[in-house]
């Protein structure tokens, strides 16, 4: 199937939405982890067990963590949603 600039375009914009809302609820989920770790090192998401409900972390010196921070940065420049700059900032600090 062929898809138009446009019809193309509205997809990106319904999948950029999806996202920002997808990192937005899962920012304040691994918010409480972090919270709750009662660790006195950052920690970062790696994976998601959907068997389970929880969030496999990781401390910082974890090589998958740059992906975390990069999708803030990422959804940032595709939006300009200053939240996403603010926490783009705070998981690369």
């Amino acid at each position: 199937m062929k898809l138009s600039i446009g019809e193309l375009m509205i997809d990106i914009e319904a999948i950029l939405q999806s996202a920002a809302e997808h990192y937005r609820a899962l920012d304040a989920a691994v918010m409480d982890v972090v919270r709750n770790s009662g660790s006195d090192k950052v920690i970062f998401p790696r994976s998601y067990d959907a068997t389970t409900g929880k969030y496999a972390m990781r401390k910082w010196d974890d090589w998958t963590n740059g992906h975390w921070a990069g999708a803030f940065w990422l959804l940032y420049e595709a939006t300009g949603d200053e939240f996403f700059r603010e926490r783009g900032e705070y998981w690369t600090n």
